[in-house]
């Protein structure tokens, strides 16, 4: 199929990640991450350049995305919509003969699209390099495992999305939901391991860190990186809390009502290849 990447103009695909486009409000964070898998993977196999641009309230805590380039008409970056879940190679067809009616010489884009071959180490590294934290933020996650008094990767994580209706909401979690919860935890965490509970209802990571020794929990404001709702700064800081403490541990057990998974989870562990269960509740 690389024959078919006719277009002698693209040298450059540059995947975005801001709060609207022409066409959309963006999604989370995973999602952006996801995509940018997808489009390292493309350019590499045109044999075009890939990078990333964070143009995002989060972008003042990541240290090669705290300017963001101004000359760039961030108000016509398009979102490219398309569903390739399964992979197919119908999709990269469709992607290549998009591009290929490209006439600049550098796309600046936002796409989600899952990645179409199995991640390896070259584009995770590529894509770590891009959202390394601050100095700042690094402190900040020191001093919140310090204060709940976990060692520096000495622990795993237990991530539990209970659903954007209660993030955005604040909608209650109905009791069959919660017990299915516990259910998961007793079968899929150890007494021996010590877990750091990530979760989008704080009354829950209260429970369990009260309930049960091996959950320790810290309770922050937090918010959706995505769908144009961000409230305050200090919600962008302690999402991000928890992506880069995600991002030190040994192990992910996540949970979520949606069929499709948690990307903030999901693409956190692949980023950092740390090993993942992603549990429906």
């Amino acid at each position: 199929m690389r024959e078919l990447f006719t277009n002698k103009n693209l040298k450059k695909i540059v995947n975005v990640y801001q709060l609207k486009y022409t066409n959309g409000t963006a999604p989370g964070f995973g999602d952006y991450l996801r995509g940018c898998f997808f489009l390292y993977q493309i350019c590499k196999y045109v044999n075009i350049e890939f990078d990333m641009i964070v143009n995002h309230p989060m972008s003042k805590y990541l240290i090669n995305q705290q300017n963001p380039p101004t000359n760039i008409n961030y108000e016509k970056i398009e979102w490219f919509q398309g569903d390739n879940i399964e992979k197919s190679g119908k999709y990269i067809v469709k992607y290549i003969n998009y591009i290929n009616t490209i006439n600049t010489d550098t796309l600046y884009t936002f796409l989600h699209s899952f990645p179409s071959w199995p991640v390896q180490s070259e584009s995770m590294n590529f894509i770590r390099k891009s959202i390394i934290p601050i100095d700042d933020m690094k402190n900040y996650v020191t001093k919140t495992l310090d204060d709940i008094g976990m060692p520096f990767g000495g622990y795993s994580i237990v991530h539990i999305r209970t659903g954007d209706n209660h993030l955005l909401h604040g909608e209650r979690m109905d009791y069959k939901k919660f017990n299915k919860i516990i259910s998961i935890l007793r079968r899929y965490t150890s007494f021996e391991q010590k877990y750091i509970v990530i979760s989008d209802n704080n009354n829950l990571k209260l429970f369990l860190s009260q309930k049960y020794n091996r959950f320790v929990s810290y309770n922050k404001e937090i918010t959706h990186l995505g769908e144009n709702i961000i409230k305050t700064d200090e919600g962008v800081k302690n999402t991000l809390l928890d992506f880069f403490i995600m991002s030190r541990s040994s192990s992910i057990v996540s949970m979520t009502p949606y069929g499709h998974g948690t990307g903030f989870s999901k693409w956190c562990a692949t980023t950092y290849g740390i090993p993942y269960i992603c549990l429906k509740i």
